[in-house]
């Protein structure tokens, strides 16, 4: 679903989080999509073990909504529920873009972010 929107380019992929941690800090995304229950290392803890370093957006996509308050915790810009609806993934990535939009003062849409 990624890959048909727009102002994303995906990046990379990982099945755990270990493995995620060491691709998210090569490949520097602006933001990942990330689910709450990895093996090796949780999403959770995956957001916190890349600070203080500067952290890519966060987008947590998971089943588990028990996880949400700790997702905004880590700074997470959206929490989306499995199974993914087209236009809530669609929602997700327009809060990516304004809050990158915000935080380069770039205007709207100069620059398509990266994703993992």
């Amino acid at each position: 679903m990624l890959n048909a929107c727009e102002w994303i380019q995906v990046i990379g992929e990982s099945d755990n989080g270990q493995d995620a941690v060491t691709v998210i800090r090569r490949e520097s995304p602006d933001v990942v999509f990330l689910e709450i229950e990895l093996p090796r290392l949780g999403g959770i803890e995956l957001a916190r073990a890349l600070t203080p370093t500067p952290a890519p957006m966060l987008v947590f996509v998971t089943a588990f909504e028990r996880y949400a308050a700790q997702a905004f915790d880590v700074s997470a810009v959206d929490f989306v529920l499995k199974p993914v609806a087209e236009t809530r993934l669609a929602y997700a990535v327009e809060r990516v873009l304004e809050r990158y939009d915000d935080l380069h003062h770039s205007g709207p849409r100069s620059h398509r972010p990266s994703s993992r």
